[in-house]
């Protein structure tokens, strides 16, 4: 067939030109070592696999790396550690520990040990993460955290290689974490009064470098003497900052309609007295597992307090930070007791005098745009809300995003065999209810929450003679990246909540 087709038609045929089949993968990422001095290239690894984060052993002579089949998302629970020697001259056969980790894998000093965070489960997409340590020779990985009731993050060895460090999510703030190596009771140090991006990393002697934020600091690097020592910034990216006002910020608890205690954080305009009922905008969090709001800088709540609203950012269930049990909650449970910990947030924030509950508004982005998807499908006490990158019909999310797996599991069967958890849950099938002034934001190159949820919730909300706009962002992924974007993202939602919440 194809002998008999033009001489154009055929080459056309052959390069493929921007043809994308699905699941097919054209190049797996492999480890190399480049000499410095002369620019030699030698390759470590070979096969079908994806190589990331590359850790050399301190001696030199292995490097270790997180393994996985295919590197995507939706493949997670299959990650591993493999080990590669690097002194072979062809690609050699990894070792592989068999792990499941979350994160990247930390070498101890002595090269005896190596540590990560992860779970032990591949048949669950939702558990805690725990702290493990393994021989690096070969042996039984030991869970370090079993008796933690909070998710481990990814560890830094103290210079002995007997201790493990890491940082632990207590609350809206962060603490210092340390563990024996052998396991055991974990104990907390120094609390941060903030946020921390990113593991600690160890430098001569004791000193450590991380990145950290507190409610009027935005991230900078700082450095200690000590992880459990207090520390100083070293960098000046948002130095402009410094003669910005920002909005006082603290955390707020109250009850629950099943009598759970609940936090969230409270960010006030600049100026504003302590017990006046403000305008306020509920903003949602994305995730949702582990996800939470802190002490730390928080970017959208203190842009939306410079234009005069009071920011309240509830930390319903399935946040991290208040328990295994708090953040695994019910399954398929989407838009049931995590929204009833915001609407009974927000009712005591009213009660106490400090929300004015006739100026309301919701927004959020992925988990915490289809919150408020929901939101405007089950109340009508909100002025306007912002949906970015939202889901609307969960059934069609399944097959339109990149994690099905995950989705899966958390509805308790594929969209066929647990429709009505699935429709339950969706904001879709409530939508004739939907009478808010409505903003949908989504990046065209979104896989995570795809483009079409967008133009479901719009469609939807048009024919209902809602007012709404659907704004897309060209080349855009889940999170939006180009500078111009970003700026539009901020001040379209500002000027929206200006235009509906008087």
């Amino acid at each position: 067939m194809l002998d008999t087709l033009p001489k154009r038609v055929k080459e056309w045929r052959k390069k493929k030109w921007d043809q994308v089949v699905e699941d097919e993968i054209p190049q797996y990422n492999h480890l190399w070592v480049i000499d410095v001095a002369s620019g030699k290239q030698r390759r470590l690894t070979s096969g079908t696999f994806m190589v990331a984060d590359p850790r050399w052993s301190p001696d030199s002579r292995s490097i270790a790396f997180v393994w996985n089949p295919t590197g995507r998302p939706d493949d997670g629970n299959l990650t591993d550690i493999a080990i590669v020697s690097a002194q072979g001259a062809s690609p050699a056969a990894p070792r592989k520990l068999d792990t499941m980790l979350s994160g990247s894998v930390a070498w101890s000093p002595d090269g005896r040990w190596l540590a990560w965070a992860g779970g032990n489960d591949r048949r669950s997409f939702i558990q805690k993460t725990d702290l493990w340590a393994a021989p690096a020779a070969g042996g039984a990985s030991v869970k370090l955290t079993a008796t933690f009731d909070e998710d481990a993050d990814a560890p830094m060895w103290n210079a002995t290689s007997d201790t493990l460090f890491f940082w632990s999510s207590q609350g809206a703030t962060k603490r210092v974490a340390s563990v024996p190596r052998v396991g055991g009771a974990v104990s907390l140090g120094l609390d941060l009064a903030g946020e921390t991006a990113g593991a600690a990393v160890r430098g001569p002697g004791s000193r450590v470098a991380y990145v950290a934020s507190g409610w009027n600091r935005p991230p900078e690097v700082h450095i200690a003497d000590h992880i459990n020592a207090p520390s100083r910034a070293v960098s000046r990216m948002h130095a402009d900052a410094a003669g910005c006002a920002f909005g006082a910020q603290r955390t707020v608890r109250w009850s629950s309609d099943d009598g759970v205690q609940v936090e969230g954080v409270l960010v006030r305009p600049p100026g504003a007295p302590e017990r006046a009922a403000l305008k306020t905008l509920v903003l949602l969090h994305g995730g949702p597992y582990s996800s939470r709001y802190t002490m730390g800088f928080q970017v959208m709540a203190q842009y939306m307090a410079g234009r005069g609203y009071q920011v309240f950012m509830p930390n319903f269930r399935s946040s991290g930070g208040y328990g295994a049990a708090f953040m695994l909650r019910k399954r398929a449970d989407w838009g049931g007791q995590d929204w009833r910990d915001v609407e009974t947030g927000v009712d005591s924030l009213v009660r106490w005098g400090i929300a004015d509950g006739n100026r309301l508004g919701v927004l959020g982005h992925s988990y915490g745009g289809y919150l408020s998807a929901w939101a405007i499908t089950h109340t009508l006490r909100y002025d306007a809300a912002v949906i970015s990158a939202g889901a609307s019909d969960l059934a069609a999310h399944w097959g339109q995003s990149d994690i099905h797996l995950y989705r899966a599991y958390d509805f308790e069967g594929l969209p066929w065999e647990s429709f009505e958890k699935w429709r339950r849950s969706s904001p879709v099938a409530t939508m004739g209810r939907a009478r808010t002034p409505t903003l949908v934001l989504n990046g065209e190159a979104d896989v995570r929450v795809p483009n079409p949820q967008a133009q479901v919730t719009y469609q939807s909300l048009k024919a209902l003679g809602v007012p709404t706009e659907y704004v897309h962002y060209p080349r855009e992924g889940h999170t939006l990246r180009e500078p111009r974007h970003r700026a539009d993202w901020f001040t379209r939602q500002a000027d929206w909540f200006d235009r509906w919440v008087k």
